[in-house]
């Protein structure tokens, strides 16, 4: 005979509920990637605002998109040109100096771990565009006719830091870069054209060569649940 339950004792609970693991950035690549794209578009959102209401506070007009006249690059066409040669030239030099060069070698390693939420060519183009057409409508369009190519060349490498040990070289590379984004700006015609593409082609290929490898460690982990998904439950 079964003795009475003692009414002072809990009764279990036969079916308990499962613990669910909160969703986090850190357990979710995904999410990772949708909120660090969202993050760089409202913040290059917002500097390309600034800049353009900048430019006009600042008392020399709206900023010059489009060629004047003057300089090398003085046609759509010839400042597009310049633009992507430009650009191209920078990332292939790049690209065959990193082995003889340490500092490029350092920076090739220290941003890798910045750029792990970067996935796909889709993410590399969102970045490229948002970047280069902001930081040219600030630096090239806003400051540079203010202050002048050194100090805004100055104020960029500033905004660039060493966030990271092996990034040491950043704010010296970016210096440099400035001062040929700056050049391209007054031979381009007087307009953003060719400084924005050029910046765009050495954003766009050195994020391509930089996440290479994991982005394609991302693709063939995606492609094992695709294949599951394919072949269906097993009979």
């Amino acid at each position: 005979m079964n003795p009475p339950p003692n009414p002072e004792e809990p009764i279990p609970n036969p079916d308990p509920a499962p613990h669910v693991q909160p969703q986090t950035l850190e357990s979710d690549p995904e999410l990772f990637r949708r909120v660090n794209i969202r993050l760089a578009l409202g913040f290059y959102g917002l500097l390309l605002a600034g800049s353009i209401l900048g430019s006009r506070w600042i008392g020399h007009g709206p900023l010059h998109w489009i060629p004047s006249g003057k300089g090398f690059g003085n046609t759509i066409l010839s400042s597009l040109l310049l633009g992507l040669a430009t650009g191209g030239l920078v990332v292939g030099l790049g690209h065959l100096l990193t082995p003889y060069i340490t500092f490029l070698q350092q920076m090739k390693e220290g941003f890798r771990e910045p750029l792990l939420w970067v996935r796909t060519w889709k993410d590399i183009f969102i970045l490229a565009v948002t970047s280069s057409v902001a930081e040219e409508a600030l630096f090239r369009g806003c400051l540079q006719p203010a202050i002048g190519i050194g100090w805004t060349s100055l104020i960029f490498a500033f905004c660039h830091p060493p966030i990271h040990k092996k990034l040491i070289a950043w704010p010296l590379f970016a210096w440099l870069i400035s001062y040929l984004l700056g050049n391209l700006y007054i031979y381009g015609g007087d307009a953003l054209i060719a400084p924005i593409l050029c910046h765009f082609t050495i954003n766009f290929c050195n994020l391509g060569i930089l996440t290479a490898r994991d982005r394609a460690s991302f693709s063939a982990q995606n492609e094992v649940p695709k294949a599951k998904e394919t072949q269906g439950p097993s009979s």
